[in-house]
């Protein structure tokens, strides 16, 4: 960011504050984009657990922002979890625990009424279905960013789960600031 916008440079002491103003706000402005789901893409691989502070620009966090959003944070986990379930039935719920190396996680889940000790990862999700839960997660958060960027977030999803996005901005939108690049002409007209 420093490069691109020359916030650093030196050409007064009022400009300077000013930049380092501007440049305090803008970090605090989130940007995400949740297009990578390919096999190497981070939000399918074992990831630290306490990277967790904020969910990642990629949600390569995500295993990690969930656990302890349901350590400390039940009822925004518990809303998650059923906005997701209102568009992906087969979903039950996430089986979030520290993998073999206490320092690592993994996005497994289960599935509704299936058998509890059968777990799934990430890698059997769909794309669509990946993405829609790191949405879904990004807007019912419990500390929304003072700004939420999203590129295309309607990439590989269902209509009907497009009007629940749509929903989502709606209703976040009350709260912070967000700004979307879409082509979907669904989406705009939600």
């Amino acid at each position: 960011m420093d490069e691109e916008s020359a916030l650093d440079t030196d050409i007064s002491s009022f400009n300077q504050r000013t930049a380092r103003v501007i440049k305090s706000i803008m970090q605090r402005w989130r940007v995400y984009h949740f297009h990578d789901t390919s096999p190497e893409a981070k939000i399918k691989k074992q990831g630290y657990i306490n990277d967790n502070h904020y969910l990642r620009h990629d949600a390569g966090n995500l295993a990690a922002f969930l656990y302890q959003m349901k350590q400390r944070d039940k009822v925004y986990y518990g809303r998650i979890v059923t906005t997701i379930k209102s568009v992906v039935p087969f979903f039950g719920d996430f089986i979030l625990a520290p993998s073999a190396n206490p320092d690592n996680i993994i996005l497994n889940w289960r599935e509704q009424g299936a058998d509890p000790d059968i777990v799934f990862g990430p890698n059997q999700l769909s794309d669509g279905t990946l993405r829609l839960m790191a949405l879904i997660t990004l807007l019912l958060q419990p500390q929304l960013p003072e700004l939420i960027i999203i590129d295309e977030p309607e990439l590989g999803l269902h209509p009907y789960a497009i009007s629940v996005l749509a929903a989502l901005l709606k209703g976040v939108s009350r709260q912070t600031q967000i700004i979307v690049s879409t082509q979907s002409v669904t989406l705009v007209d939600q």
